[in-house]
């Protein structure tokens, strides 16, 4: 209704509102896409070749959780580990 009434007001800047309003949806959109890149479908990089093979690695918190999956996923790249824990 207010959107109505301004543009049969003001025509030319209700449609220069209207673009700069896609605009904003449009970076949105494509933030989100990126975020999600990033997050989920970025292939992992090779840390064995980044910091070399029988590489040390100290997880702390490896007892459970986080820390627990980070151990195992760095075992399985070849790294040898160091689990530091509280129990």
């Amino acid at each position: 209704m207010i959107l109505s009434a301004f543009s049969a007001l003001y025509p030319t800047s209700a449609n220069i509102l209207k673009v700069i309003g896609l605009l904003l949806i449009f970076k949105k959109v494509i933030s989100l896409l990126i975020s999600l890149y990033k997050t989920a479908l970025r292939p992992s990089k090779d840390l064995g070749k980044r910091y070399g093979r029988n590489t040390w690695a100290l997880v702390t918190g490896s007892s459970e959780g986080i820390g627990k999956a980070i151990a195992f996923s760095l075992a399985k790249r070849g790294f040898n580990i160091i689990l530091s824990a509280r129990t």
